[in-house]
């Protein structure tokens, strides 16, 4: 556990200002076509055919390439480059966007950009708390976002009907925000490397900084359990680590060549770790999963179908209001559930099966009701419940994937998690939208990501049956089969 740094609030709250610059300068998938439809001559279809889908290879290549070296770099120069690139989109997009490949290559900008903070930005803050505040902490940074997103999504129904900016003024300050997100992120304090410890046979292992360390010291994390310092999830392949824990081997720092030497190496036996335990396997197949549906869904739904249910004018609009909604409702709740006491005391280790598998559910029937409801209020109603239990979710998976693995390999953890997730949302729009594919309506598309979700939430709620059967809460004793009553109370004493 890394010790609390003593200006970490400090760090926090710089953290969160970040985020919000960086939701507020999006742009969403909804405010990019409509704006450049209108301003720079491009037709609907070349945008949601031929430029949307462009960010996909962007996510995956940028997701592969950082997942190696977020950790290695200690975050904040991700962080850096993630904003140079989000200034270098808006630039294009101002004053370059006058070609499809100009076009592609805001979009490979722009991919960049979203896989550096995804990494960088959510990571970060680790290093700087303790465990048992990962939770909070995570609720925080995610909730700066998403209110960045809903001044975004605000900004252009006030202003520009009430003639105090122009559109191209609106575009010039969130250009702005990107700059300022630049700024803060230059600023923001340095992390330092682990420590690490240097044997006889030469070979250099990552160690959770701590100056020192005794065989049984423990962590706790925001449910208040006290876990081994490996985790409270340790398999056989955690033995390399175990071994050389307690060494009395010199502290030494690694120099950035060494690091990206043995990256390969440690990036191995982070993956053992953290994919060889089932519980976290398993969160982290939620992760990719939800990801994908949700990237998925929020390029096309609100674009597309919004459009076609209220018109264009309206769709634009009011969508951009409710894209707003959906953001400030997601922090509050967020918020509320995992940022207080309430969230800490939620016993996530016993539930996380069916709050998982339930949350799909719920998403996977707004979607539904999305798909079929010709009422665009009830399909602006059903995308808040979708977004709002996505973000809720991710927050505390997040925060509890981070907890579980290796210290200083968050980044390569989650990056893993969403490259996988972008592939999965590249595989939905080849398949169901794309013109090589089987190009369905947007309704269909819709059904068909509620029916992934549904399948998604029942496989979660069957593995929490069968984790709560093998725990033995549904092992009734036999004076029960034969009486009608437990003879023992579920802690074995006498009932």
């Amino acid at each position: 556990m890394p010790p609390r740094h003593k200006n970490w609030k400090g760090t926090l709250f710089l953290l969160c200002c970040l985020g919000v610059l960086k939701g507020f300068h999006g742009p969403s998938t909804l405010s990019l076509v409509d704006y450049v439809v209108e301003n720079k001559n491009f037709t609907f279809d070349q945008m949601i055919y031929e430029v949307i889908p462009a960010i996909i290879p962007s996510l995956m290549l940028s997701f592969t390439i950082l997942l190696m070296i977020t950790d290695a770099l200690n975050y904040k120069p991700i962080i850096v480059v993630g904003s140079i690139c989000s200034v270098s989109a808006w630039v294009v997009l101002i004053w370059f966007y006058d070609s499809v490949t100009l076009t592609r290559v805001h979009q490979w900008i722009h991919g960049a950009h979203t896989a550096a903070y995804e990494l960088a930005y959510y990571t970060y803050i680790y290093t700087q708390i303790d465990k048992s505040d990962y939770l909070r902490a995570t609720a925080a940074t995610h909730a700066a976002v998403l209110l960045g997103q809903f001044l975004s999504s605000l900004a252009p129904q006030i202003l520009l009907p009430a003639k105090i900016l122009t559109l191209p003024q609106l575009t010039y300050s969130y250009l702005g925000a990107a700059i300022a997100t630049l700024l803060i992120s230059l600023i923001l304090p340095k992390v330092f490397d682990a420590v690490v410890d240097e044997h006889n046979d030469m070979h250099v292992y990552t160690v959770p900084t701590v100056p020192q360390r005794r065989k049984n010291q423990v962590f706790t994390t925001s449910e208040g359990d006290d876990y081994n310092r490996t985790g409270d999830l340790q398999t056989p392949n955690d033995a390399w680590y175990l071994k050389y824990r307690n060494s009395n081997g010199p502290a030494v720092q690694k120099r950035f060549f060494q690091k990206m030497k043995e990256a390969p190496t440690q990036s191995r036996l982070n993956f053992v770790h953290a994919y060889g335990n089932m519980r976290i396997l398993k969160w982290c197949i939620w992760y990719a999963s939800s990801y994908g549906v949700f990237w998925q869904a929020e390029a096309y739904l609100p674009t597309v179908l919004w459009g076609e249910m209220g018109g264009r004018k309206r769709g634009k609009w009011d969508g951009g209001v409710v894209l707003g909604v959906g953001a400030v409702f997601s922090a509050v709740v967020a918020l509320i559930v995992w940022g207080t006491r309430l969230g800490r005391m939620f016993e996530w280790r016993k539930w996380d099966g069916y709050v998982l598998g339930g949350g799909s559910i719920v998403q996977g029937v707004g979607l539904l009701v999305v798909a079929k409801t010709a009422d665009l209020y009830v399909a602006w109603g059903g995308w808040v419940v979708f977004v709002g239990v996505f973000h809720v979710l991710v927050v505390a998976v997040k925060a509890k994937i981070a907890e579980a693995i290796l210290e200083r390999s968050e980044a390569f953890i989650f990056g893993i998690n969403s490259l996988m997730g972008s592939i999965i949302y590249a595989s939905f729009t080849f398949v169901i939208t794309s013109r090589f594919g089987l190009q369905l309506g947007i309704r269909e598309q819709t059904s068909f990501l509620g029916g992934f979700a549904l399948l998604l939430g029942i496989g979660f709620i069957i593995l929490g049956i069968l984790k709560w059967k093998k725990d033995g809460h549904f092992t009734p004793c036999a004076k029960f089969l034969e009486k009608g009553k437990c003879c023992k109370r579920r802690d074995g004493q006498a009932a």
